[in-house]
């Protein structure tokens, strides 16, 4: 009862979630295409391919990135399978591009967004591509989504999965509903023992723990390669040292400015790379700079690092890495709001020190073992990000001491992939029948 009154709200609110597409679409204009896949509606019939499809779903940008060396491990262990990777946002959809821009030319990885949660749209997806498994990241528990491949006896697993207190209790208060919903996993694989306590007044599913697929970082040749040449061109060869605010939000641009200001007072040798979360407040930081007296250049305009730039805005999607590789120090930012943090462990798997807010919910049990371990910096309130940061830069033993603590953290945590990979390879076992080549008429034709 309760998923039919579930169904017919989203059904109602269709219109505002247009509207509410069209307003992003002002300051993302990406917002505005592709929304015939969003329906489940594609212009084409799927050719027959040789290959069955497991379905991963990775949201947007983060998840993406976290999910790529599971999903490279995925399509090697299993060569029989094809990988349909879908995103919710326009910068998950150019991550998955850029990512797998050889998976995709092979023909080995597709991409589509995910369609909404809709009875008529799943139907219409699932039919379309006809997946043997579906895969989903973190904390993607939707309802009719679930239930269609549970009628399908499509296998759905949730992966990497994390629930922090508030949202479990938000959960339990939906009652049965959540249980239902929650319970229609084949297999839930946590991050963590207090992730897999909540989860199970949640969910009657097996749940095991694999630890964080974040902390099973690949860091290519390729990308060493470019965060070098990034890292001469930004420090002037080195003269410069390099702090990089990643993933900022509305509100914490200004203290990071704020601070890095008060630092040039003693230490003229340093540059600040700020890189806003969100690419529509690209050119609002940039015009922040500029409004304070900063001279300040952008990654989308290459060759403008000057010896006289301060402020240089990662202004393009899908490159942080590339960043830190290239950076000093990092500070994590979505922290020093109430957002709960950002990945802590990209900068850690470069060897950086690494300061990050109070606010950590998203990463709390990472957050609280490096902590405890001397790999990160998590400050009280943001007063304390001057003092930590003159600490670091005055000190290059202490700054070197956390980096390679932060490293070394990172190399003892992974192995999340392989622990995943064996509860996933009952399921994609060569014994699975092949399914027939998709229906001609599947899809919404037009």
């Amino acid at each position: 009862m309760m998923r039919w009154i579930y169904t017919l709200i989203f059904y109602g609110c269709l219109p505002l979630i247009v509207v509410r597409l069209l307003w992003r679409s002002i300051k993302a204009p990406l917002y505005r295409g592709r929304w015939a896949e969003r329906f489940a509606c594609y212009s084409k019939t799927r050719k027959p391919v040789d290959s069955q499809t497991v379905w991963l779903h990775t949201v947007s940008v983060g998840e993406t990135i976290a999910a790529y060396p599971f999903a490279l491990r995925l399509l090697d262990t299993y060569p029989q399978y094809s990988l349909l990777v879908t995103t919710t946002t326009p910068t998950g959809s150019a991550q998955v591009r850029r990512l797998y821009a050889k998976e995709i030319a092979s023909g080995r990885v597709q991409h589509q967004y995910m369609p909404y949660d809709l009875p008529d749209c799943l139907s219409r997806f699932v039919k379309y591509w006809q997946p043997v498994c579906a895969i989903f990241m973190e904390t993607e528990v939707w309802p009719n989504t679930l239930v269609c491949c549970e009628q399908r006896s499509i296998p759905a697993l949730l992966i990497n999965a994390r629930l922090s207190e508030k949202s479990c209790t938000g959960y339990q208060r939906m009652g049965t509903f959540a249980e239902q919903t929650f319970s229609r996993f084949t297999h839930i694989i946590a991050q963590s023992e207090a992730d897999v306590t909540r989860l199970r007044t949640l969910s009657r599913s097996p749940i095991s723990v694999s630890g964080n697929l974040k902390s099973d970082i690949m860091i290519s040749d390729v990308l060493r390669e470019e965060a070098a040449r990034l890292k001469k061109e930004w420090s002037s060869n080195g003269e410069k040292t390099l702090i990089i605010a990643a993933s900022t939000h509305k509100g914490e641009d200004e203290m990071i400015l704020m601070a890095y200001c008060e630092l040039l007072a003693e230490h003229s040798d340093i540059r600040l790379v700020i890189v806003p979360r969100h690419p529509e407040r690209f050119e609002f930081v940039a015009k922040l700079c500029r409004e304070q007296g900063i001279n300040v250049a952008c990654r989308s305009q290459p060759n403008t690092v000057t010896s006289d730039t301060s402020v240089i805005v990662g202004d393009s999607v899908g490159e942080l890495m590339t960043f830190y590789g290239a950076s000093d120090i990092a500070v994590v930012c979505g922290s020093f709001i109430e957002h709960g943090g950002h990945n802590m462990l990209e900068p850690a798997a470069w060897g950086l020190p690494v300061i990050s807010g109070g606010s950590v919910y998203n990463f709390s049990t990472i957050a609280a073992d490096m902590q405890h371990q001397n790999a990160l910096v998590i400050l009280s309130n943001e007063d304390e990000l001057t003092v930590s940061l003159q600490r670091l830069l005055r000190s290059a033993s202490e700054s070197a001491l956390l980096g390679n603590n932060a490293k070394r953290y990172v190399e003892q945590t992974s192995g999340a992939i392989d622990k995943t990979l064996e509860v996933i390879t009952p399921i994609l076992s060569p014994s699975i029948s092949r399914s027939s080549p998709a229906d001609e008429s599947s899809g919404c034709v037009r």
